[in-house]
This record gives structure tokens, sequence and C-alpha cells, in this order.
């Protein structure tokens, strides 16, 4: 498991897991994919959270929702700098 995906489960993954439809995570950071179109964005690195069935309308509140960013510490990755904040990509 990537490093960084480790400190976003330690972070986030209790309360991301107990949401509605969720029904896991990829061990590593993986690129974003635009759904209306199907294109592949391999610069763009996410934390990629699967669920059974992908529609907006089934969550009555915002709480409900998977985040679209996550925020973690810097030097928990290795880096000298302050919080990094890692998208969501929901399949």
């Amino acid at each position: 498991m990537d490093s960084w995906v480790s400190e976003i489960v330690k972070a986030h993954w209790k309360k991301i897991k107990k949401r509605p439809n969720v029904i896991g995570y990829s061990g590593k950071l993986q690129s974003r994919r635009i759904d209306a179109t199907g294109e592949v964005l391999t610069h763009h690195l996410c934390f990629r959270v699967y669920v059974k069935v992908k529609d907006k309308t089934i969550f009555p509140s915002k709480k409900e929702c998977i985040p679209r960013k996550l925020e973690i510490k810097g030097n928990k990755v290795g880096l000298n700098s302050g919080d990094i904040r890692v998208e969501t990509d929901v399949w």
C-alpha cells in the first residue's frame, strides 16, 4: 500500500466506510477518470473509493456523501510541507 494511501486510511477511512453504499478503496493512488468522456488523467492522482452504486440521488444529506478532498499531514508521507489535500474518485 502506498504511504499516502496508508495515511489517508488512518486519518479518514473509519468515517468514510460508514457511509451508505461504500464497499472499499484502492491500495494506491489512482489516475482520475472523467465519467462523461471516459478520459483518464494520468497526471492527476486520487484516492479511489468503491461504491455499490454510483448515484448522487440516493444520499439524503451531504454528511453521507464521500468528501471531494481528504487532507493529510505532509510530514506523514515524507514531505516537509504542511497539509496535503488529496482528491477522491468514486467508482
